[in-house]
């Protein structure tokens, strides 16, 4: 029973407590505010449309660090094993999922094998579209795209538009915004109607809800 009860985080559950009289997409930079009473080191003019998940064992107060006017829509998922780094101006879509705990392959009686960690970053300017998720050890450059319901388990360059399930390069973007590349002219996949989460090919990713501007291995499985 003591073991079970190891991870039990007071603190945590007041957070919580706190922001559950909040409605969706009110006060959203109250909430982060409330977030920081966790631990976590968020910027100024973060805004959460509701409270993420955060999740891990052990002492994970200090692993999530979030970069000032980024915007997080509902259901975001943070899972801290390792440390998760957030740039300036970052925008994620509905439901998107940050998990630094995989498993590795085991043998034929338990493939879910040992517990494999690594920190994940995510760059100045990144959009994440709607239900994302990003797998350990992953670095998304600045000003790169992921389109919705990708599956991103490699590193993601800068100033690319990647999507998928795994993730792969679709294009290249302009520093303004512009697309090139081979692809232009197609539109990448879209994210429903909840949100914007994904730029066609022919629009400029929209403003995030808040104030004008601041490797695993493909044969790792996402963690439980």
């Amino acid at each position: 029973m003591r073991s079970e009860l190891a991870d039990v985080r007071p603190r945590h559950a007041l957070v919580r407590l706190l922001a559950a009289p909040l409605p969706v997409n009110v006060a959203i930079r109250l909430r982060a505010n409330i977030l920081k009473l966790d631990g976590h080191h968020i910027g100024r003019g973060v805004g959460f449309a509701d409270l993420p998940r955060v999740l891990g064992q052990g002492g994970i107060a200090g692993h999530l660090t979030i970069g000032d006017h980024c915007y997080f829509n509902v259901g975001s998922t943070f899972e801290l094993g390792e440390a998760v780094t957030i740039g300036r101006w970052v925008t994620f879509g509905p439901e998107v999922m940050v998990l630094t705990s995989s498993h590795e392959i085991g043998d034929h009686g338990h493939r879910c094998a040992e517990h494999d960690r690594a920190p994940i970053v995510i760059g100045d300017g990144v959009w994440v579209g709607a239900r994302a998720t990003i797998l350990p050890g992953v670095t998304v450059g600045a000003g790169a795209v992921v389109g919705a319901s990708s599956l991103v388990v490699a590193d993601v360059e800068p100033d690319t538009l990647v999507a998928g399930v795994p993730a792969r390069v679709i294009r290249h973007l302009g520093p303004a915004g512009a697309e090139s590349g081979p692809l232009k002219g197609r539109q990448a996949p879209g994210s429903g109607p909840t949100t914007r989460s994904v730029p066609t090919t022919r629009s400029v990713p929209a403003t995030p809800s808040v104030p004008p501007r601041d490797h695993g291995a493909g044969g790792r499985t996402a963690a439980r």
